[in-house]
């Protein structure tokens, strides 16, 4: 669950701590499921706050499922769209 306005995470109950980089990467994934975004769309999902390469989006990614995964080698949530970038699972 991701409250907006505090800017906090629950992940199967429990409050995860966010960098922002990461709670805007994973707001902006989560609120189009399905759809597979480039890391240079996803830099976007930083609006020019801070200096960001394609790779910084892949080293977010990483950390990200690591807090929110069960298991960040087997995601079920933040999946690979391979040669395209990276996808919110779609309930």
């Amino acid at each position: 669950m991701l409250d907006l306005e505090r800017r906090e995470t629950l992940v199967r109950g429990e409050a995860v701590e966010l960098t922002n980089q990461e709670f805007d990467l994973l707001k902006f994934l989560a609120a189009h499921p399905g759809i597979a975004f480039s890391r240079a769309a996803l830099l976007k999902a930083w609006n020019g706050d801070t200096y960001v390469t394609e790779r910084t989006v892949d080293a977010v990614v990483s950390r990200l499922r690591r807090k929110i995964e069960r298991d960040a080698q087997d995601p079920k949530l933040i999946l690979t769209a391979w040669a395209d970038g990276y996808t919110f699972v779609d309930f």
